[in-house]
């Protein structure tokens, strides 16, 4: 189908290309199929132009393969009235010269197929081959008396041979009785595979096999859909038509159709007909013709052929039939809770020992969501497999949609409704969404044949979303911790708030297990607290990890809505990151309308502070920065206010700590730095003198090392080397004075060495 659709596309093409508003001629036989008379018989075949106005006369000569051909006669057409034709034949070097003449003007438009000027008759010899038939000069028509030339010219072309055939079935079915009709073919050569389309009208016929009759041959895939499938109820799903009016519906042509593909492993040639495929057809209820229209080809290996003729059949119905259908397909219906979800089946019925099936769905996306399909376990048991499946919806519709693809059903029973696939449904908002269902039943008569019956009836399903008379409890992380800090003994202390709301519809009375996590570690509390909907309880859960601590020990304050849980429980946990969570009913307690939002949980690291020691220096006095070149790295000399101390650059705080100052190596001064959180410093300010000596100066935070753990050390020492050691100074004096005299001015220079 698709060589022929594509073959079909260029010779449109090219129709177009050449059809641009320019005289144009076209020879015997130009045509997308090879045109073919027949060795010893006759064809006529027109010369046709295009682009013509008021044109007195139009000439050609045309030549041919006289060993093929010859010519026998040349006559006007009666397309275009008043013409006359002179034509003078030579078959012994095989060419004809024509020469059409017309009083009243030949004017003809561009519109192809061109139209017809004159009809040449050609016989065939006994000898087959292929004849190009080929203007011999440049073809011309007169236009105010004045020689022409056409601006488009195409050759023909003419075969001479047997046509390859292919012959669609025909016959005459009795009333209620099936019947086997063959498709055969003709003049082919050599051909290892036939393939060929069908297209029938399912208001008359139902297709129940397709047998190979062919000896050697084998079907390796055929298909046949039968059913009527009209396009002006396909918004309501035929089944949904009561069976009066579909008993009498019409098939729009075209839409019912079959394809055969046919290997022959020894290749087949014959020159007579012969039958390859036989088709068993049965009647419905209506009485009536049926039109069988037939697209095929053949290959040679990997080569290609189109049959030269296609022959349509016909078959004649007398009725007594019944609609082509199988199986009853039933939607699911249910009322599901908001905010939760539920599993459905699909079923079916009276299938028959089908082998397969399809199934479509629809509904309401914005109602309910199916979030998942599998095989329901009645369908497994059988061996029924889910081959394909998919569901999707579009942006511009509140639609969701379902396609599912099942096989290997024939040892499904279905002579009661049966299960065979499971819908999760999920409950998005309240209302209510029609399920509205169609599909196909397939049967496989025999191997690689398939054949398709749309479904004898559905029901379609409603699918209601309400809102349950029940509580619906959910958690809150208020300020979720991020750091939690491990003290120098190995021990955590943190506390995290949390709030536990009703937002359902009924008080939740019973008490209800709530398990706080930090890590992989977990803590039951029984909650004993009526919430009514709407209330909230806030939770302080203060936790406390220490190393060697025995058996966990829980304190419990309260006031009004709020609770105070001091937990202390052993435990030496690494530094890193950790999961802090809080499950909400978890034993499954409380009958909620949405089971799905008891659980929450936010990342914390486990970290140490990071003190670094902090240093700056500001001149006082001295000699002016301004009259002074410093060289190198020293110092103005004279008075510094230095301020030294420390800095928490750490995710959580430090307690207090020691710090060293030292000079020259000398006995440090210690001072005791308070608590810093994150972020936070301490500072001393002291003054130095800096002169020609260079004094060394060394600060260490957390000089003990074992009031505080960090992250790290090494960044905990600060030393610096401060003196002035190459400065040169230069005073100049104030001078004053009048504008071009000259005046002696002293420079002192000093601190040279």
């Amino acid at each position: 189908m698709k060589r022929y659709l594509l073959s079909l596309l260029l010779f449109a093409l090219c129709m177009l290309v050449t059809a641009a508003g320019a005289a144009t001629i076209v020879g015997p036989g130009y045509d997308r199929h090879v045109v073919i008379v027949p060795p010893g018989s006759t064809g006529i075949f027109p010369v046709s132009v295009g682009g013509l106005e008021n044109a007195e006369a139009v000439y050609f000569n045309l030549t041919f393969d006289n060993t093929l051909l010859s010519v026998e006669n040349v006559s006007a057409n009666n397309t275009i009235p008043g013409s006359t034709v002179e034509p003078n034949i030579d078959n012994t070097t095989g060419w004809v010269q024509v020469a059409v003449t017309n009083t009243e003007g030949i004017t003809v438009n561009e519109t192809w197929p061109l139209t017809p000027l004159v009809d040449i008759t050609f016989r065939a010899t006994e000898n087959e081959g292929e004849s190009t038939v080929a203007f011999a000069e440049t073809p011309a028509y007169s236009l105010g008396f004045e020689p022409v030339d056409f601006d488009l010219i195409y050759e023909g072309s003419i075969a001479v041979r047997n046509p390859s055939t292919v012959q669609a079935p025909s016959g005459t079915l009795s009333y209620g009785q099936p019947d086997t009709f063959s498709v055969g073919v003709n003049n082919v050569t050599d051909a290892t595979e036939i393939w060929f389309e069908l297209m029938y009208d399912g208001s008359y016929l139902i297709v129940d096999d397709i047998v190979p009759v062919l000896s050697g041959a084998v079907i390796t895939d055929a298909y046949a859909m039968n059913g009527v499938h009209p396009y002006e109820l396909q918004e309501f799903g035929l089944e949904a038509v009561p069976e009066e009016v579909r008993q009498n519906l019409q098939q729009h042509p075209g839409s019912n159709y079959m394809w055969v593909e046919l290997e022959i492993p020894g290749g087949l040639t014959v020159t007579d007909y012969t039958e390859i495929v036989d088709i068993t057809f049965r009647p419905t209820n209506l009485t009536g013709t049926s039109e069988i229209i037939t697209y095929a080809s053949w290959d040679v290996g990997e080569e290609w052929h189109s049959f030269d003729l296609e022959i349509p059949g016909q078959i004649v119905t007398n009725g007594g039939g019944s609609y082509p259908s199988l199986g009853e397909f039933r939607a699911p219906s249910a009322t599901i809770d908001a905010g939760s979800q539920k599993v459905l089946p699909i079923m079916v019925r009276s299938l028959n020992n089908a082998d397969s099936a399809f199934f479509w769905a629809k509904w309401n996306s914005t109602i309910i969501n199916v979030t998942s399909l599998s095989l329901n376990a009645t369908a497994q048991n059988a061996g029924v497999t889910l081959d394909s499946w998919w569901s999707y919806s579009y942006t511009y519709e509140p639609t969701g949609y379902l396609h599912a693809y099942l096989g290997n059903m024939s040892s499904l029973n279905t002579a009661s409704w049966t299960p065979v696939l499971d819908l999760t449904v999920k409950a998005n908002a309240t209302g209510q969404t029609p399920v509205n269902i169609s599909g196909s039943v397939y049967m496989d008569p025999r191997e690689n044949v398939t054949i398709m019956y749309p479904a004898a009836s559905i029901e379609n399903g409603v699918i209601s979303v309400i809102v349950p008379e029940k509580a619906d409890l959910r958690g809150t992380l208020v300020d979720p911790v991020r750091y939690v800090k491990k003290y120098a003994d190995g021990s955590l202390h943190f506390t995290q708030t949390m709030v536990i709301e009703n937002i359902g519809v009924k008080t939740v009375t019973e008490a209800f297990e709530i398990q706080a996590e930090f890590g992989s570690r977990k803590e039951p509390f029984t909650i004993e607290d009526d919430i009514a909907p709407g209330a909230n309880i806030t939770y302080h859960m203060t936790m406390n990890i220490v190393p060697g601590y025995g058996e966990t020990d829980v304190v419990i304050t309260n006031q009004g809505y709020e609770r105070w849980y001091d937990v202390t429980t052993g435990g030496d946990i690494s530094v890193g990151d950790y999961t802090i969570g809080l499950g909400i009913d978890v034993n499954d307690t409380v009958d909620e309308i949405n089971e799905e939002n008891n659980h929450i949980e936010t990342q914390a690291e486990i970290t140490y502070p990071d003190l670094i020691p902090v240093w700056s220096m500001e001149f006082v006095s001295g000699i002016p920065s301004s009259n002074t070149t410093l060289l190198g790295t020293s110092l103005t000399p004279g008075t510094w206010e230095v301020t030294f101390g420390a800095k928490n650059i750490g995710n959580v705080s430090a307690v207090p700590t020691t710090l060293n100052y030292t000079v020259n190596g000398g006995v440090p001064t210690v001072y005791t730095v308070p608590a810093l959180g994150p972020g936070e410093s301490w500072n001393q300010t002291i003054t130095i003198n800096v002169g020609r000596a260079v004094n060394a100066y060394r600060v260490e935070v957390n000089a003990n090392r074992t009031e505080e753990v960090e992250t790290n050390y090494g960044n905990n020492v600060d030393e610096k080397s401060i003196g002035s050691v190459n400065p040169v100074t230069v005073v100049l004096p104030k001078v004053s004075g009048e504008a071009g005299k000259d005046i002696p001015v002293a420079i002192v220079i000093s601190n040279i060495s």
